[in-house]
């Protein structure tokens, strides 16, 4: 009998992993954001007062065994940073029939719900979600 290669478990652990990952099942409540699952996009936001606009990253992915929707996302490459988990769906974002993602926020300023920033994104496969250390 042959010795079992310490690079043949890894392989197998790293399938295993994978595997078990795309096993997941997404909670129905989610479903509308199944279509940015998995998948990395790009768009130009323009923050008040700044003197240039800004090269948005943003990533969604599955988390906690499918019960919510992680999104990641970098402004400038690092510049400014942050995570969301996603476990209900209101409608702030939509996919448009031309591929894009279209983002609207609002916020609550003096008990008044206001218009914040609109961003269109782009799906960018090549595109990096960056934090600086």
């Amino acid at each position: 009998m042959r010795p079992i290669r310490a690079r043949t478990l890894l392989t197998a652990a790293v399938l295993a992993c994978a595997t078990g990952a795309a096993a997941v099942d997404m909670n129905p409540h989610l479903a509308p954001l199944a279509p940015l699952v998995g998948k990395t996009w790009r768009g130009t936001v323009s923050p008040p007062g700044a003197a240039k606009p800004a090269v948005d990253v943003s990533r969604f992915e599955l988390a906690l065994n499918g019960q919510a929707v992680r999104n990641r996302h970098s402004v400038d490459d690092g510049v400014y940073g942050g995570e969301t988990f996603i476990s209900e769906v209101k409608a702030v974002s939509r996919l448009l029939p031309d591929g894009r993602l279209h983002v609207k926020s609002r916020h609550l300023k003096d008990g008044q719900w206001e218009d914040g920033r609109e961003t269109f994104y782009v799906e960018d496969p090549l595109a990096v979600v960056r934090f600086k250390e």
